[in-house]
Formats: C-alpha cells, sequence, structure tokens
C-alpha cells in the first residue's frame, strides 16, 4: 500500500487532530462527483488522511475550470444556492438528533458527505482565480473576502455566545467547551474593496465565493460534530463502549454493530486505531489500516524541512512584536495573553477567541481562502500563511518580530 500511496501525485491540504469516523466520512464525500455547470463535471479519484495529515489527489481542475467559465461566467454564485440548502438540511438535522436513532445517525453522515465534497474544488478555485487575477494585473489579496457573511462574523457581537456558539470549538468530533473567558472583546475592522473590473467580475466572484465555501464546510461541519455528541454518547452505550472508541469505528462498523448489539471491532484493534491510523479511498476501494503497519505509512509522509528561515505569504499587512505561543491544537493547555503571536498549523473557527487575543498569527499552512487570512484581516493584525515550518522552528516564549508586508519573521 505504501508504494501505491506515494505513486499518486498528492496535495497535503492540513494537519489536523481528531478522531478516524469523521475522517473517514470525509473521504467518502471527496471522491463525490461535482457538477460544475450542465456539461462541466469533476471527479477526485483519492482522498485519505494519514493520521493527522489530510492528503488530496493534487488536481488543479484548470482545465474543467477554464471550460466551466467558458459555458457559465458565473457559474460560481450557484454554489451560494447550493449552501443555503445545505444550511436548511443541517438546521432540520440537528432538531431531529435529540431522536437517537441509528437513522438519524447514518442521515448526519450522510449530510457530512454532501458538505465535505466541495472542498475538494475550494482551494482548486482559489488558487485559479489568484492566478488569472494576477494574469490581469490586479491584486487579488484587494478582493479576498467571503462573497456573504458567515456564521463566525457574529460571534464577537452575539449577546448569547456561550449558547449561540457553543459549537465553535468542536472538530472532527472533539468537542472542547466554549467558556466565559474564550469571550474577548474585537472590533472586526470593515474591510473595503476596490471597485470590481466589469472584465473580470466573475474571476472575483469565483474568488470571493471559493473563500466563502471553504470557511462555510467548516461551519457546517463544526456544527454537526458537536450536534451529533449526545447521539453518539447514546449509541455507544448500545455497544457498551466509550464515545472516543465509537468515533474510531466506521459508519459502516457502526451499523454492523448495532444489528448485534456489540461492536464488531476488537478492544485490541480500537487501541491500535488511537494510536495510529490511515484511512480513505483509493481508486473507489476503502483504505483502512492501524498500529504499526499505518505507522510506517505516517513516517513515510512526515516532512523533516530543515531551513530555519521562517517566511511565507502576506494574508494581512502590518508589523507587530511579541512572544510566540506554538499551539497544534486547542488540546494545547498553554496560557495565552493578549499580545501573544500565535504560532499553529492552520487556524479554523474554534481558534477564534485566541485570534482575539494575538497582536500576530504565523501558520504553517493556508492560502488566500483560509480562515487565519479572513479573519487576520477583520481584525486587523499581521498575518504570514504558508511558511511550512513555523511550528516546527519558533519556540515557545521566543520574542520575534513578524512583518508581514514582506511576509518574513525575525528572532529578536
Amino acid at each position: 500500500m505504501l508504494q501505491k500511496l506515494k505513486s499518486i501525485s498528492w496535495d497535503k491540504r492540513v494537519t489536523r487532530a481528531g478522531f478516524l469516523q469523521p475522517k473517514a466520512i470525509l473521504c467518502e464525500g471527496v471522491i463525490l462527483p461535482i457538477n460544475l455547470t450542465k456539461n462541466v463535471q469533476i471527479k477526485s479519484n483519492h482522498s485519505a488522511w494519514i493520521h493527522n495529515l489530510n492528503i488530496y489527489e493534487d488536481n488543479n481542475y484548470e482545465t474543467e475550470f477554464k471550460a466551466a467559465f467558458a459555458e457559465d461566467k458565473l457559474w460560481t454564485l450557484q454554489l451560494i444556492s447550493v449552501f443555503d440548502n445545505l444550511t436548511n438540511q443541517k438546521n432540520n438535522l440537528i432538531q431531529n438528533l435529540s431522536n437517537h436513532t441509528l437513522q438519524n445517525f447514518l442521515a448526519y453522515a450522510e449530510l457530512l458527505k454532501q458538505i465535505q465534497k466541495f472542498y475538494v474544488i475550494a482551494v482548486p478555485l482559489t488558487n485559479f482565480c489568484e492566478k488569472e487575477l494576477k494574469k490581469a494585473n490586479l491584486q487579488p489579496q484587494d478582493f479576498a473576502i467571503p462573497i456573504k457573511p458567515l456564521d463566525i462574523h457574529a460571534f464577537h457581537q452575539s449577546k448569547k455566545p456561550l449558547k449561540e456558539f457553543a459549537w465553535i470549538k468542536t472538530f472532527y468530533n472533539i468537542v472542547e467547551p466554549l467558556k466565559k473567558e474564550d469571550l474577548i472583546k474585537a472590533e472586526a475592522t470593515h474591510i473595503t474593496t476596490p471597485q470590481i473590473p466589469k472584465t473580470h467580475n466573475h474571476l472575483i466572484h469565483g474568488l470571493q465565493v471559493a473563500i466563502f465555501v471553504r470557511n462555510r464546510i467548516k461551519e457546517l461541519s463544526q456544527q454537526l460534530w458537536f450536534a451529533v455528541d449526545p447521539l453518539a454518547e447514546t449509541l455507544a452505550s448500545q455497544l457498551n463502549i466509550s464515545k472516543h472508541d465509537f468515533f474510531h469505528l466506521t459508519v459502516q462498523e457502526v451499523v454492523a454493530s448495532l444489528e448485534i448489539n456489540q461492536t464488531t471491532i476488537s478492544h485490541d484493534e480500537l487501541e491500535k486505531r488511537k494510536n495510529c491510523f490511515v484511512v480513505g479511498k483509493i481508486d473507489g476501494n476503502d483504505l483502512l489500516m492501524s498500529g504499526a503497519k499505518a505507522q510506517t505509512i505516517v513516517d513515510a509522509f512526515s516532512e523533516k524541512k530543515t531551513s530555519k528561515e521562517v517566511k511565507g505569504t502576506t494574508a494581512s499587512n502590518g508589523k507587530a512584536k511579541g512572544k510566540v505561543k506554538v499551539l497544534l491544537s486547542l488540546d494545547d493547555k498553554k496560557a495565552f495573553n493578549r499580545g501573544d503571536i500565535l504560532v499553529t498549523t492552520m487556524t479554523t473557527p474554534d481558534f477564534l477567541p485566541l485570534m482575539a487575543k494575538a497582536s500576530a498569527i504565523i501558520t504553517d499552512e493556508g492560502g488566500l481562502s483560509c480562515h487565519a487570512a479572513i479573519v487576520s484581516r477583520e481584525l486587523n493584525i499581521p498575518c504570514i500563511i504558508g511558511t511550512g515550518n513555523a511550528t516546527k522552528v519558533l519556540k515557545d516564549n521566543q520574542h520575534i518580530e513578524i512583518d508581514a508586508d514582506k511576509g518574513i519573521v525575525t528572532p529578536l
């Protein structure tokens, strides 16, 4: 299997902690076909999680995007209606999840697939529109905002944030309670964009739709993961296993286990999955490995970047000095004080309370559509993305200066 995986050209998207079950569901979603226009469809053949590393088939879909824009210049705007419909489905399902039935669990898994399948195009579409705008001598950063507001835009203005945004620190079925100390007041900066040239409005709309879609996928998924937690607790108790063990079962294993009222997976296998797993879809076939075999794959895909220089892409202009706090996930129980510089692999809405405290943000991953880029611009704080090595080179409590205008970091 290692040889097969190595033979595929991969786009290494994100590094995120989480359980096997949601990652397996996402891999099933990613290989679903997507109709861009009447005559243009895209289809991905491979997707996998190498434990905490998410890898996608390395497709830029440039040919498909060009064909879609040739057929319908405003085809990307149809994605807004698609996500409005997915939002309605999510709201209706969450109301029904109080009934702790297998049917509702399966409905949750299916909706999660339908939401997550669009992630396969969100990043490539952002990159395509960015590239085409640069060819036209336009600066993509000037237009890099979501085409419509996201839920997180109302976080700091909410009168009942602990209730309305209880989901915000949930990811891949890891539920972290939102606390009063997370409610940091921060005034978002209104971003004005230049007048959109009519000759390129389809590319700008495409960029803004892609930014919206990428971040909306995360919000809807987080809300579902938060809402399904009590149902999972009930189903786990029926199988006489812990909720955490339940989240290391695939959906198919959940169904099979409930049919006989006990888990079909051994305790030893569940322990192996907790330590290390590889899950995905390769040429339409299921991939699932655990323990030492999976660790071999993880080791083979681990990158060892030796450069001590930290530089990346400007997401939000500005300069700042401060103390580094490296957080690989919200499981890192570190004191994060106002004015600290947040260094992480990539931010998501669960990081929002910390981002409101930060004087600057540095990430290993990300592009113009990523969460860190959007929020840092709204909070008007310097941000450098896509460094590739910030979390490995920078150390906790190290004093640094960040010059986001140039995309460089300097130790003090």
